[in-house]
């Protein structure tokens, strides 16, 4: 089409490619995991509510390491309830409090 806009000298329908090159990460995933949550209670609930109750928190996280390994589809699905979960907890709670105050 003429004056449609070209991104890399390629039209919309023609598509683009992105290819991302892999980079190396000098900590464990254990560490990056602790360093993307909020805190350390945060993260023993999120284990709680996966049953799993060890007490060390890598050994924690080896158990999910492992398990995601055998189903990828186990951690999303986890990860995704136990967030729905905290947006239901937080809904109910602003509920309970606008009853309250008014």
């Amino acid at each position: 089409m003429r004056g449609e806009k070209k991104i890399n000298g390629k039209t919309k329908d023609e598509g683009i490619s992105l290819q991302i090159e892999p980079i190396q990460v000098d900590a464990s995933p254990y560490s990056l995991f602790v360093g993307s949550i909020r805190s350390l209670e945060t993260m023993g609930y999120f284990f709680d509510y996966l049953n799993i109750h060890q007490k060390d928190p890598e050994e924690r996280f080896e158990i999910l390491t492992q398990k995601s390994k055998a189903d990828f589809n186990l951690l999303v699905n986890a990860i995704f309830k136990y967030l729905q979960g905290h947006k239901f907890s937080v809904l109910k709670i602003t509920q309970i409090r606008e009853k309250v105050l008014f």
